[in-house]
């Protein structure tokens, strides 16, 4: 191979490497936090990081249902965190509304399903 083939492929593999991409969309489930997170797959990669010593799920909405009062979109949507009623926060939907007003979210209300 020729060193400018070298040269050509070195920065292929680096710009591809730099693009971004996360792979698969996941959720991380902090239950000590009263929370789960979704990350898109642009911010899978990172978002799996942060979730060490958490539970990690890969798909797009696996974050659990029971005991959901709602969701908290962040960083212009790039990020929805989940609340959840009971221990260790012992959420009602008006002090997790508070929680994610306070962080400078969206709230959106509602609970949903019931398969934590």
């Amino acid at each position: 191979m020729r060193r400018s083939d070298v040269v050509a492929v070195a920065l292929f593999v680096l710009v591809a490497g730099c693009k971004g991409g996360g792979g698969a969309a996941g959720t991380c489930t902090r239950d000590r936090d009263g929370s789960c997170t979704s990350y898109p797959p642009d911010r899978a990669t990172a978002g799996r990081r942060m979730c060490a010593g958490f539970t990690w799920r890969e798909g797009a909405g696996s974050c659990p249902t029971e005991g959901r009062l709602g969701t908290c979109t962040k960083e212009g949507g790039a990020v929805v965190e989940l609340l959840y009623a009971g221990p260790p926060n012992h959420f009602a939907e008006t002090t997790a509304k508070s929680a994610c007003d306070g962080a400078g979210g969206q709230w959106t209300g509602g609970v949903a399903g019931s398969s934590r």
